[in-house]
């Protein structure tokens, strides 16, 4: 039987789908070097809620990044203006205790598990996931918070160089290499090799070309078995699964220009226009779909940002991050 689709889910389908429509590729859209957060907890949005959140941005021209709950905005005082419909639906997902009627989080259930000494199918009977849908404003629609301004430690990053490091760390962590050879004429992961081919840097127009080119390669490196382990589509035997493998890491790399710090160029985004068809066909008929690849995507960029150890490097460029765990809720963003 066919779930229903919560509000949350459908927001982003008919986004995607309109903006599809206009040849507009919807998971490029919004994307600034400014992440969306919640200024109370300090959750920096991921997985679904970010990307519901980043064409809420595209859609009514955001300057704020900060979103916060009705409830939020209550205890602080503070009032809604002219926010009527501007509500956005996000998913909320959190573990439910069948036998105590309660919810819990992750390290809670692990607990129970290992006091109780509970079999797997135990644990599945017993805890069961949980979403709830609810709504966050931006805070451009709030009155009484304080007018948000950039941190000058927010300013000063020589992004490039951060990816360029990042880039270095992740290949040297995953044993993969890079190679440049101005023969080559586009970039390309040979899985057999385990290796990026790749243009050599001066061919391309600008540092920003070079660093996302490698970044989408990269993605497409962590088919490999001892990585994600993906089976390696061929373009003529397999178009479908050939372009989903491309949906994959270019979603994925959007995810990692935005984590770095990195705002992708209109003409970047021009250039992928060939698979907007493609792609709003099989979302009207299947928009399941969409989440399937949000889920490959978002598993593809944190595999790497952790084996790149992009946090790490954040911190060592004195640039601010939030946590994707929300402390208060005991909570994960990522639901799909």
């Amino acid at each position: 039987m066919k779930r229903e689709m919560s509000k949350a889910r459908q927001a982003l389908v008919d986004s995607y789908i309109e903006s599809l429509e206009k040849e507009i590729i919807p998971w490029k859209q919004g994307w600034s070097t400014v992440k969306n957060y919640n200024p109370v907890t300090k959750t920096q949005y991921r997985g679904i809620n970010r990307l519901i959140l980043y064409n809420a941005v595209a859609k009514n021209n955001y300057n704020d990044p900060r979103w916060m709950t009705f409830s939020q905005i209550k205890a602080a005082n503070y009032k809604l203006n002219n926010a009527k419909g501007k509500g956005v639906p996000f998913e909320k997902c959190s573990l439910y205790d069948m036998e105590t009627k309660k919810y819990l989080n992750i390290s809670d259930v692990d607990k129970i598990v290992r006091e109780e000494n509970l079999s797997r199918q135990e644990k599945y009977e017993r805890f069961k996931w949980s979403v709830k849908v609810f709504y966050v404003f931006n805070a451009s629609l709030i009155e009484g918070i304080e007018p948000y301004t950039i941190e000058e430690k927010d300013i000063h990053i020589d992004v490039n160089d951060l990816a360029c490091r990042f880039i270095d760390r992740y290949c040297k962590n995953a044993n993969l290499s890079i190679v440049e050879n101005f023969l080559c004429e586009y970039p390309v992961y040979k899985p057999v090799n385990d290796m990026i081919l790749i243009p050599a840097k001066g061919s391309f127009d600008d540092e920003y070309e070079f660093v996302s080119a490698v970044l989408h390669e990269c993605c497409h490196s962590t088919m490999k078995e001892n990585r994600l382990g993906r089976s390696y589509p061929n373009l003529k035997t397999n178009n479908e699964r050939y372009a989903f493998e491309e949906l994959y890491a270019e979603i994925a790399s959007s995810f990692l220009c935005a984590d770095i710090g990195i705002e992708i160029k209109q003409e970047k985004i021009d250039n992928h226009t060939a698979y907007v068809q493609f792609w709003y066909k099989q979302i009207k008929k299947n928009p399941e779909i969409i989440f399937s690849a949000l889920n490959g995507a978002e598993e593809i960029s944190e595999y790497i940002e952790v084996k790149g150890e992009l946090q790490e490097l954040l911190i060592e460029s004195k640039k601010e991050i939030y946590t994707e765990f929300d402390e208060e809720t005991n909570t994960y963003d990522l639901c799909v």
